[in-house]
């Protein structure tokens, strides 16, 4: 099954979110536990996880702008291009 452009950019755009909201996630649980003052190991946990949700976001923002990109380019075919692999 072949996605359209725009469902291409939508599901990409709606992973972003979610890597948002795990970053925000573990950014309030790292507020949180850093006050009831929990173990070094259990703080890390939280900021490998920002780290983690963080990287996710760049990657998939890199994604969205290379099929972006791609688009605006005119092929000589009249096909809009897949987004790569």
């Amino acid at each position: 099954m072949e996605l359209s452009i725009e469902e291409q950019i939508g599901i990409i755009e709606r992973q972003i979110n979610d890597w948002r909201r795990v970053a925000f996630n573990a950014e309030t649980a790292h507020k949180v536990h850093t006050k009831l003052e929990s173990p070094k190991d259990r703080l890390e946990e939280f900021v490998g996880a920002m780290i983690q949700a963080e990287k996710a976001i760049t990657f998939l923002m890199e994604m969205r702008n290379r099929l972006l990109e791609e688009v605006s380019q005119y092929h000589g075919d009249g096909q809009i291009p897949k987004l790569p692999a």
